[in-house]
């Protein structure tokens, strides 16, 4: 457990650190090695811990009652889940340059290097030699494609603490586990996790979206001037009205917004005829300017107006972090 936690800890220092250039031709280029070198020690750490540690002081095989017990509340745990999947690169100390990536969009210059945020990258994109070894396919997919490397490995953390925390190394004086919180780091607004103990970046997520969804927004009103699918829905934008203050641009769900405009917060459409309506909800949840269908509206096209992809590419923020989808509904 002191192995992995300080593994973790070495990784949160080398993604703060990286040597990273802006090449002309291939644009951010990162150097991972260093991160990639931490990994591979955490995942054997984890793996050890799963397997020869904890399974077996339950029994010596599968047959016996503490094996397959500690089997099944791996199994149902979220965070045992992600034990469970990171043992599908327990050879990934072979394989790591293949199993983790960096958003090019997420890197933050520093005095000390530049930040970035490694992931795991889903399931599909793993090289196939660390697909042969298989076996934990689903929970992988589950619980680590996709996140990012630092909140899976604290969640794996986490859950073999839970397990025996007999096992974590502690402060004599104070009884914090060792090498925790993590050292705070320049990055982007929002949350991040730097404990085992605190809640994990989806968990957060959810509940900031939940909350914001919950209050009607800030501002006089609001005008959609342009829409297009998502999906099973209808994605409307434009702007709130906030006064003295100016406009800003907002993005919006059709079921959002038909839940807005029940809670009493007026929604004006500007159409292609020149007309402004304001917008009505029926029970349904479809939404209406006057008496036509609001997805049956043409919107006038404008030359001041962000083209349709920088109104997706708004969206998609909005959809992935909520601190964002917060400030845009609250006005910062």
């Amino acid at each position: 457990m002191r192995t992995l936690a300080l593994g973790i800890s070495r990784i949160w220092e080398a993604s703060a650190t990286t040597s990273t250039t802006l090449c002309r031709d291939h644009g951010m280029e990162v150097d991972t090695e260093p991160i990639e070198m931490e990994i591979g020690s955490a995942l054997a750490a984890i793996r050890t811990l799963d397997l020869e540690v904890i399974q077996r002081s339950q029994g010596h095989d599968n047959r016996a009652e503490g094996w397959r017990r500690y089997e099944a509340t791996r199994n149902a745990d979220v965070q045992g889940r992600a034990v469970r999947g990171l043992t599908l690169l327990r050879n990934a100390d072979t394989h790591a340059a293949g199993v983790v990536e960096v958003s090019p969009e997420e890197v933050f210059g520093g005095t000390a290097g530049y930040r970035v945020f490694p992931f795991w990258k889903l399931y599909d994109e793993l090289p196939e030699a660390v697909r042969a070894s298989s076996g934990n396919e689903e929970a992988y997919r589950e619980a680590v494609g996709g996140r990012l490397v630092i909140e899976t490995l604290l969640d794996a953390f986490a859950f073999l603490n839970r397990c025996d925390p007999t096992l974590a190394s502690r402060d004599p004086k104070t009884g914090e586990l060792e090498f925790f919180p993590l050292k705070p780091y320049p990055g982007p607004v929002g949350y991040e996790r730097h404990h085992p103990d605190q809640p994990g970046r989806a968990e957060i997520h959810l509940e900031v979206r939940r909350r914001a969804e919950a209050k009607s927004p800030a501002g006089i009103r609001r005008t959609i001037q342009y829409s297009f699918p998502s999906g099973d829905s209808t994605v409307y934008c434009g702007y709130t009205d906030n006064g003295s203050r100016g406009q800003w641009a907002f993005t919006e769900s059709a079921v959002q917004v038909a839940r807005d405009v029940r809670n009493g917060f007026p929604y004006i459409v500007a159409t292609a005829d020149g007309a402004h309506r304001r917008v009505s909800a029926g029970p349904d949840g479809r939404l209406f300017a006057g008496s036509t269908g609001l997805d049956a509206l043409a919107f006038p096209a404008s030359s001041v107006d962000p083209a349709p992809e920088v109104w997706e590419g708004w969206w998609k923020w909005a959809s992935e972090d909520a601190f964002h989808y917060r400030d845009q509904r609250h006005l910062g």
